[in-house]
């Protein structure tokens, strides 16, 4: 188990500096390549996201009664090469947290990273590994901004059965205005092609997502494991979430800092 807790004054860019310090008192840092191919960003900048995405979410925690502190446990879902890992160390021990990963590779090298955390490689179909008992909080970062409908209720279902009753789903997808950039990429390749393969037209795109449906844009992630038919573009409007099975909406919003709509749901 490893404890950073004694950086739990640190402002967010201060704690945002150290873990990219080479510091040997936090865990290393993947190379900047790495980082970048996860996530877009690398070094200080790909943390900005992680600091308004977890700070809205603790402070929602808070007013709905849940603390999260030293009890919590939290399960991040693809986990990548542990950016949220690292940045909740200054909350949790590393025993409350889990790290999950459809990618085996992700998983081992945040076991090489931080042999004292826990990871493991989820396929899909697999249940969600509980070590340390039920989880209070869920994390979906850029997760449900790619997953075709069948996969996002599935991922919603595999989140519930390890959520304690009342526990949090916090998660960001691409927002309705996202529809204006597919009309954009019309002709672009290779978008061309899975937009065509999607039926894609704006006009009816945008009566679908004032209905509430589920877009998605089948694109493939480059691997056995993300075929067209499980990953691509989503765009998830607030009525979808309004209904989603087993949860409630607590907040669907746009916050300045972060590309994609931050969604909060509460199992009940």
């Amino acid at each position: 188990m490893v404890s950073l807790q004694w950086a739990s004054s640190l402002a967010d860019s201060e704690w945002s500096s150290l873990l990219c310090s080479g510091d040997p008192r936090v865990p290393s840092m993947p190379p900047i390549e790495i980082q970048a191919l996860f996530v877009g960003s690398h070094s200080e900048r790909s943390f900005e996201e992680v600091s308004i995405f977890w700070k809205r979410t603790k402070e929602t925690a808070g007013e709905l009664g849940i603390d999260v502190s030293l009890n919590c446990r939290v399960l991040d879902v693809g986990v990548g090469w542990g950016r949220f890992y690292r940045w909740l160390l200054r909350d949790l021990d590393s025993s409350r947290i889990t790290g999950i990963d459809i990618d085996p590779a992700a998983v081992s090298m945040c076991r090489e990273m931080m042999p004292w955390g826990t990871f493991y490689h989820v396929a899909d179909g697999e249940r969600y590994p509980t070590p340390q008992g039920k989880y209070n909080v869920v994390l979906f970062y850029s997760v449900f901004s790619h997953l075709s409908e069948v996969m996002a209720l599935r991922a919603l279902e595999s989140a519930r059965e390890v959520l304690e009753i009342g526990g949090l789903i916090a998660l960001t997808t691409l927002r309705p205005l996202h529809i204006n950039k597919w009309a954009e990429q019309l002709e672009i390749p290779p978008m061309k092609t899975y937009l065509s393969n999607a039926r894609f037209d704006a006009g009816e795109f945008w009566e679908r997502a004032t209905e509430g449906e589920f877009l998605y844009v089948p694109t493939g992630g480059g691997s056995e494991e993300l075929p067209p038919e499980k990953y691509g573009e989503a765009v998830v409007p607030k009525a979808w979430w309004q209904n989603t099975p087993g949860y409630r909406l607590v907040q669907y919003d746009r916050f300045s800092g972060l590309p994609q709509a931050y969604v909060l749901l509460q199992k009940v």
